[in-house]
């Protein structure tokens, strides 16, 4: 699997990011109604001003980008708890586009709220220019 490949695993849907022996790197995919609540949720929060702004910014809560991809367009991608054990077995079902795959390596790369690990690795991949 690559990085940006949409699979799914029991009955959702999860973006993939990484693997190392023994976990899974995975961004979850929530449905339009629960992604619209977290962003409307974030906006406010974001915006109220506060000393305490950076602190809340780097929490995990916070981990997660809106989608541009056509299949997943308006859907966010929660990557602030994605680890998973290799031994469940995921289908490909998808691949989010080139934009997406950007912007989502960029925000796990400069969120301080990831895993280190994850950040880390996230930051050496390359993405293809013929990638969706």
């Amino acid at each position: 699997m690559k990085f940006g490949e949409v699979v799914k695993y029991r009955e959702y849907e999860y973006v993939y990011l990484m693997e190392t022996t023994e976990t899974a790197y995975l961004a979850k995919i929530h449905n339009k109604e629960y992604s619209e609540k977290l962003i409307l949720l974030q906006k406010k929060v974001f915006t109220e001003g506060s000393r305490r702004m950076a602190y809340i910014q780097a929490s995990p809560r916070w981990a997660f980008m809106e989608l541009s991809t056509k299949e997943f367009k308006d859907r966010v991608a929660y990557y602030g708890l994605p680890a998973f054990n290799l031994e469940d077995v995921m289908d490909v079902i998808a691949d989010l586009d080139k934009e997406d795959k950007k912007r989502l390596k960029r925000a796990i790369e400069i969120d301080p709220g990831v895993a280190k690990e994850l950040r880390e690795h996230v930051s050496n991949i390359e993405l293809e220019e013929s990638q969706s």
